[in-house]
C-alpha cells in the first residue's frame, strides 16, 4: 500500500488522525497540569472514575447511509441491541450519477465533496466509500434521537467539517443536547498502525515536518505525545465528557499520555489475548475510568459467512469475562459489506474473496444472527452483577520505557520509521514468548519446546497463566499499579533510568518478582548503540551482581541450582543446546540458577528485602537465539504464580473476580469461556487447593462459577446468578436470582459431599456422577433460596 494512501484501517472507530505537525527542531510541550499527565508521560494521571458501574454495549453507524440513521438509532432501541451507538461518518456515495443526484438532493452542502468523490471500476454495486461530513442539523438530530431513546453516544471530530471555535461550539452543543448520555468523543484514532511498518523518512520530512535522522527513540516519543496532545485538550475544554482513540496495537500508551481517557481495542487484526492484555494494562497503568473494544470481524473474515457471529459471541463473552466496560460492532447487524467496499482507492482495494458479495442487507442470515448475539449480549449484562475491580491478575509482562513493540509478529520497524537504524529486531522477537504460556501440550508427543527436560512427564501445569490473566502494564505506571501483580516480566526493549530503577527496587523490596535481561538496563535511546549500562553495571542493591563487561557467547546452558523461591520449581539438571552472547559478572551475593558448561551465569536470583529479582546476563536480548530456556523459564514462572483458584483445560478461557457485594469474605466468581471455533462443548476443571469440579461449558457460551467456602455453585445458564451465600451448620444458604424460564445447576463440595439440596424449601432430585458433583434442574424466575446440606 502506498505510503500516503488512506486504507481502510484509518477509519475502524471513525476518527482521523488530526495533523497536528512540528518543526524539524522544536518539540511542543504542554503543561502537565492541563491534561492530568506530565509533559511526556512519565508519569500517567488519574481520570475520574464514574460513579456507577455501567456495561455499555452497542453498534457503530459505520457505513449506514446518512438517511437511514435515524431509523438504526431507532432499531437499537426497539430490537434490544445495546444501551449505545457510535455515530460515523463513513458512506458508499453509490455507482451512478442518479444515486450522487440522490446524495446532492437531499444534502445540498456536500455537493460538492460528492463530486469528487472518485467513481469505482470495481464497486458495481455499491460504489465508492467515502468520509462526509454530516450536516449540523442532522447532526444534532441524532444526538436528540439518542437522548430521546436513552442511548449513549460516542462521536468523533471527523464527523463535523470545523476548526477551532467552531469545533469547540459544536461539542459544546453535542453535551448540551445530549446530557448524560453523551459518553465519549474520538480525537485519535488507530494513529499507531504507522508504527508497525514504518515510513521513509522522506514522508515525515514532507507530511509531519520532522527529520526522524535527527531524531532517537526519546525525542520521536516526545514529539508523538506532544503533538496528540494538542488536539485533545482543545476537545476537553470544549466540553467532552470522555475522550477515547481505539488502537490495533499495543501503544495505547501514546494517547494516555497524551491525555486520552478511554483506550478501545480494535480486535482483529490485533489477536484477543495479546490485545486484552494490552489495553487492560495501559487502562491501569493511566488510572483509565474504564477501557473497551470494537469487534471488527466484518472486515477480515475471509469471507463474512455465518462463522462471524459465533466467533463474536466467544470475543464477547471473552472480553466481558476480562473486565471490558464498553462494546460495540462493526458492519454485519444491519449489512455487510465486502473487505473491498471499505477502502478508498480502486489501486489498493482487496480482491473479492471466495466470490464474496458486495453488499448483504437487513435480513441477510448473517445480520439477523449478527443481532441475536448483540441483543443477548445486552440482555445479559442488564441482568448479571459483574464485581467491580476487574479480574485478578498476578502476571504483568512490562511494557518497557520507549518500547515501541506493537504486537504484531511482522512488525519490520520501530517508532513508525523505515530507517536502517530503526528495524526491529530481538527486543521486539522477545515478545513472541507472550503466547508460550497460552500454549497447550499435546497428549500424545513430548512437551513443547523440551518442557521440563528433566521430567517429561511434568508439563505446563494448567495450559494458562495464573488466574487465566496477563496484563502488557507500561511502565510508568505508578508503583502502587506494579505492585498490584506478584510478578513482573520484562520482554522486550527498555531504557533505563534512575527514577524507574528506584521504582522496580521498591516494588521487589515491598515483596514483588521481577525478571529482567541484562540490555534492559542499559540508557541507550538509540538502537544502533551498544549497551550503556546504568549506573556503569553496578546492581548489587537489586540483582546482587556487578556486570564488569561483554563476555564470550555460549553454546549451551542449563539449570544448576533451584530457586529460594519455592513455588518456582525449576527443571534442574535440564539443558538447552541454546547459545547467546553473555555478560562478565562479579557475582557479590546473588545466586546462579542457570549457567554454561564452564560456570558462566546466565540467570541469577537475588533475594532482596521481600522479594526477589532475577537477572538474565545476556549481553543481548534474548530474542529466539534461547527458545527452550526462554520458554521453560517462563513457563515456571507462570506455574509458580498459579492462584488459589485455577482452571486446567485446553479451550477454556477463564478469568477469576475476587471478594464482592454482600457475600461471604471469600466469595469469588470463575468466568469460563469457550473458546472453541468450532462450537463444540469444552470441558475444564475448576481447581481450588488440589480439589477439582468438572464443568462443561457449551459451545460459543460462557458458564459463570461461584465458590465460597468449600461450596462451588455453576449455573448451566448466565441468567442465574447468586447474591448472596451464607455458612450455616451442615451446609451453606444461598440467595439467589433467575429469569423466568427452566435453569439447570451444578453444584459441588470441595473434598466433601453434597447431602440434600432445597430450593426455597423444596428437595431437589439431584443427578450425582463419580466425582462428588450433583445437578438438579427446576423452574426458576425472580428471588429464591437455596439451602445445601453437605457431608
Amino acid at each position: 500500500m502506498n505510503d500516503r494512501e488512506l486504507s481502510r484501517r484509518d477509519f475502524c472507530k471513525g476518527s482521523l488522525l488530526l495533523a497536528y505537525t512540528a518543526s524539524n527542531s522544536t518539540f511542543p510541550k504542554v503543561p502537565a497540569e492541563e491534561t492530568g499527565r506530565d509533559a511526556l508521560g512519565s508519569e500517567p494521571g488519574r481520570a475520574q472514575a464514574l460513579p456507577e458501574e455501567i456495561i455499555y454495549t452497542g453498534v457503530s453507524l459505520e457505513f449506514v447511509q446518512l438517511w437511514d440513521h435515524l431509523e438504526r438509532i431507532r432499531q437499537v432501541k426497539e430490537l434490544g441491541l445495546g444501551n449505545l451507538v457510535v455515530l460515523a461518518a463513513t458512506f458508499h456515495v453509490g455507482s451512478t450519477e442518479e444515486e450522487k443526484l440522490r446524495w446532492k438532493k437531499l444534502y445540498p452542502a456536500l455537493a460538492e465533496q460528492i463530486d469528487q468523490v472518485p467513481k469505482s471500476k470495481i464497486l458495481k454495486e455499491v460504489g465508492s466509500p467515502a468520509i462526509l461530513p454530516i450536516p449540523k442539523e442532522a447532526l444534532i438530530e441524532e444526538v436528540r434521537a439518542c437522548r430521546e431513546y436513552q442511548l449513549y453516544f460516542g462521536a468523533a471530530t471527523y464527523l463535523m467539517n470545523c476548526k477551532g471555535e467552531e469545533c469547540a461550539s459544536l461539542i459544546a452543543k453535542l453535551a448540551e443536547e445530549g446530557g448524560k448520555y453523551f459518553l465519549t468523543y474520538s480525537v485519535l484514532g488507530e494513529h499507531t498502525s504507522i508504527l508497525n511498518a514504518g515510513r521513509p523518512s522522506s514522508i515525515w520530512k514532507a507530511e509531519e515536518g520532522i527529520d526522524p535522522g535527527k531524531m532517537n527513540l526519546q525525542t520521536f516519543h516526545d514529539w508523538f505525545v506532544s503533538r496528540d496532545r494538542k488536539a485533545v485538550l482543545e476537545v476537553k475544554k470544549a466540553g467532552a465528557p470522555f475522550t477515547d482513540n481505539v488502537e490495533a496495537t499495543a501503544q495505547f500508551r501514546l494517547a494516555l499520555a497524551a491525555g486520552v481517557d478511554i483506550p478501545v481495542l480494535e480486535l482483529v487484526p490485533y489477536e484477543p489475548l495479546g490485545g486484552l492484555a494490552a489495553v487492560r494494562g495501559a487502562a491501569k497503568a493511566y488510572g483509565s475510568p474504564f477501557w473497551g473494544v470494537c469487534f471488527a470481524f466484518g472486515w477480515y473474515r475471509p469471507p463474512v459467512d455465518l462463522s462471524v457471529p459465533n466467533r463474536a459471541r466467544i470475543a464477547y463473552n471473552l472480553f466481558y469475562a476480562g473486565g471490558a466496560r464498553l462494546f460495540y460492532d462493526l458492519n454485519y447487524y444491519f449489512h455487510v459489506y465486502s473487505l473491498g467496499a471499505g477502502w478508498f482507492s480502486d489501486t489498493t482495494r482487496p480482491p473479492a474473496r471466495m466470490g464474496e458479495k458486495e453488499y448483504k442487507g437487513f435480513d441477510d442470515p448473517i445480520c439477523v444472527a449478527g443481532r441475536k448475539v448483540l441483543q443477548d449480549h445486552y440482555t445479559f449484562v442488564q441482568f448479571h452483577d459483574r464485581p467491580k475491580g476487574g479480574p485478578r491478575v498476578k502476571l504483568g509482562f512490562a511494557l518497557g520505557h520507549l518500547d515501541a513493540y506493537t504486537g504484531w509478529i511482522n512488525q519490520s520497524h520501530v517508532s513508525g520509521v523505515r530507517e536502517p537504524d530503526w528495524e526491529a529486531g530481538d527486543a521486539e522477537k522477545t515478545w513472541q514468548y507472550f503466547h508460550r504460556l497460552y500454549d497447550v501440550e499435546p497428549w500424545y508427543a513430548p512437551p513443547l519446546k523440551n518442557y521440563w527436560q528433566s521430567d517429561p512427564l511434568q508439563t505446563l501445569k494448567y495450559g494458562t497463566p495464573p488466574c487465566g490473566q496477563v496484563d502488557i502494564v507500561p511502565v510508568e505506571a505508578p508503583l502502587e499499579t506494579l505492585q498490584s501483580y506478584s510478578c513482573l516480566v520484562f520482554l522486550g526493549w527498555n531504557t533505563m533510568t534512575e527514577d524507574l530503577y528506584e521504582k522496580l527496587k521498591h516494588y521487589v523490596q515491598a515483596g514483588g518478582r521481577l525478571l529482567m535481561s541484562l540490555p534492559q538496563l542499559s540508557r541507550q535511546v538509540e538502537r544502533k548503540a551498544d549497551l550503556q549500562l546504568l549506573r556503569g553495571g553496578d546492581y548489587r542493591d537489586l540483582f546482587g551482581a556487578r556486570i564488569v563487561g561483554a563476555g564470550e557467547r555460549s553454546a549451551s546452558v542449563r539449570f544448576v541450582q533451584a530457586s529460594a523461591f519455592r513455588p518456582y520449581q525449576l527443571p534442574l539438571g535440564a539443558a538447552y543446546q541454546e547459545g547467546i552472547r553473555l555478560a562478565k559478572i562479579d557475582l557479590g551475593r546473588a545466586t546462579v540458577l542457570a549457567a554454561t558448561p564452564e560456570g558462566s551465569p546466565v540467570l541469577l536470583e537475588n533475594l532482596e528485602g521481600k522479594g526477589f529479582a532475577y537477572l538474565l546476563t545476556t549481553w543481548e536480548y534474548p530474542g529466539l537465539h534461547l527458545p527452550s530456556f526462554m520458554t521453560d523459564l517462563l513457563r515456571t514462572i507462570s506455574n509458580g504464580e498459579q492462584d488459589e483458584i485455577a482452571v486446567e483445560g485446553e479451550a477454556v478461557f477463564y478469568a477469576v473476580y475476587g471478594k464482592g457485594g454482600e457475600a461471604t469474605e471469600d466469595l469469588s466468581i470463575v468466568y469460563l469461556v469457550n473458546r472453541s471455533y468450532y462450537g463444540l462443548p469444552q470441558y475444564a476443571r475448576v481447581a481450588v487447593k488440589g480439589n477439582s469440579v468438572p464443568v462443561q461449558v457449551g459451545g460459543y457460551d460462557m458458564r459463570i462459577v461461584w465458590k465460597g467456602g468449600d461450596l462451588v455453585i455453576s449455573p448451566f445458564d448466565k441468567f442465574v446468578k447468586v447474591e448472596k451465600l451464607q455458612p450455616r451448620s451442615g451446609g451453606y444458604t444461598v440467595s439467589m436470582a433467575a429469569e423466568e424460564g427452566d435453569h439447570r445447576l451444578q453444584v459441588a463440595s470441595l473434598g466433601r459431599e453434597i447431602g440434600s439440596v432445597l430450593l426455597d424449601g423444596k428437595l431437589q432430585v439431584l443427578a450425582r456422577d463419580l466425582e462428588n458433583t450433583a445437578s438438579f434442574e427446576n423452574r426458576m424466575g425472580g428471588k429464591h433460596q437455596l439451602t445445601v446440606e453437605v457431608r
